[in-house]
């Protein structure tokens, strides 16, 4: 999240370089930390995996 902290001291370069508002970007990623974890069980959680949850340490946090 350092180029998020740098970028959204100027909002005008921040439009520029994302293509929305910072607000609207904000917004975005409320809505995305919510979503996010469902998502995440649900697809480990799929029928058909090969692996078992937890074999792999890759692990995204947010």
């Amino acid at each position: 999240m350092r180029v998020y902290t740098i970028m959204s001291k100027n909002a005008r370069a921040f439009r520029t370089t994302v293509g929305m508002s910072l607000e609207r970007f904000d917004f975005l990623v409320r809505d995305v930390e919510k979503a996010y974890p469902e998502a995440e069980r649900k697809r480990l959680d799929r029928p058909g995996r090969r692996r078992y949850t937890g074999v792999s340490k890759f692990v995204i946090e947010i």
